[in-house]
């Protein structure tokens, strides 16, 4: 690219504003000849083309004359960007939409389009495959995504940034009812499809967790939230609060078909996992873990590879729910 044209580029790139301002085309040819630019109609348009692949621009082609922008979120600063952060923010645009607020992600539309851009009319860059060549599959079988009022998403995002209580109406599992709740939001996470609001309730102070997708309406109260001292959200999550917890820590001991489970031992249930082979066909596992409902749901799922030898509570647990299992199949 000449130098000229490039001073060219520049020059465009500098006179067309960020919506919801805009500027059309002969507006841009009238201030780039008061530059000194010899330029004409059919020279500006094939320039503008070149740029929109560039950059995160737009036009309102709606309209007579057409009206260029730049797209919102995109500073002046941030209209060159380089192959690797071009390439980083791509693959890292999927997973913002969940740990972002939606206003913020939404402000940032205009980069993660310019990141797509950039690549497009760099098909030789052999950074350009990459996003073809990996990719991040969870485990196990996925639900389908709830359905979260944007309000309420809105509301809850607003709360925990600006530290403001809330009250919340509330739709719990049947049989239970509807019922409002003033709480103090303390954190959101998602697991899966489901969001859960970490809150403690401003009377008592008890910790709570609101399903994202049942709450019906969620308003901003005047009042002062009630600071809890020491939370950590990630400790919060380490400990095994979000986990449907039961008791406390117990020593699980899983007996395990060494084919089928071989896994196990390649991925441990705990990093201190202690391991015996007790004949040629088995292994045994021993480990400090975590009694709650998800370890149960998990053991359930190994039943036919595995034996819960130890606790004793636990072991006898599992045998009666696999044999409601058994009843309800043989019903028929």
């Amino acid at each position: 690219m000449s130098d000229t044209r490039t001073l060219r580029h520049m020059a465009i790139l500098r006179y067309i504003p960020q919506e919801p301002q805009y500027t059309t085309t002969r507006e841009l040819s009238d201030k780039l000849s008061n530059d000194g630019f010899d330029i004409n109609m059919r020279m500006l348009q094939r320039d503008i083309e070149i740029l929109c692949c560039q950059h995160p621009l737009s036009c309102d082609d709606t309209v007579r004359p057409h009206r260029w922008f730049r797209i919102q979120g995109v500073s002046d600063a941030s209209l060159e960007m380089t192959p690797s952060t071009a390439l980083a923010i791509n693959m890292l645009s999927e997973q913002s939409h969940y740990l972002l607020p939606r206003q913020v992600h939404d402000n940032l539309k205009g980069f993660f389009l310019q990141a797509t851009q950039k690549f497009a009319v760099a098909p030789e860059n052999p950074l350009y495959h990459w996003p073809s060549r990996i990719a991040n599959l969870s485990p196990g079988f996925q639900l389908c995504k709830p359905i979260i009022d944007d309000k309420v998403m809105q509301v809850v995002e607003r709360s925990l940034i600006q530290q403001t209580p809330l009250e919340i109406d509330y739709r719990p599992r049947p049989p239970r009812y509807s019922k409002k709740y003033q709480i103090n939001p303390l954190g959101l996470v998602t697991r899966g499809p489901v969001y859960y609001l970490i809150a403690t309730l401003r009377e008592s102070g008890d910790y709570r967790h609101f399903v994202l997708h049942r709450i019906q309406d969620a308003e901003l109260m005047t009042v002062a939230q009630h600071q809890v001292q020491d939370f950590d959200l990630s400790t919060y999550i380490k400990n095994g609060n979000l986990s449907f917890p039961k008791d406390n820590k117990i020593t699980l001991e899983l007996k395990v078909s060494y084919i089928e489970g071989y896994h196990l031992l390649e991925t441990p249930i705990h990093p201190d996992q202690q391991v015996s082979y007790p004949d040629p066909h088995h292994f045994v596992l021993k480990a400090k873990v975590n009694h709650t409902e998800e370890l149960k749901w998990w053991l359930m799922s190994l039943s036919d590879i595995s034996e819960v030898i130890g606790p004793n509570f636990l072991r006898r647990e599992l045998a009666e729910s696999l044999e409601k299992a058994v009843r309800q199949y043989q019903s028929n």
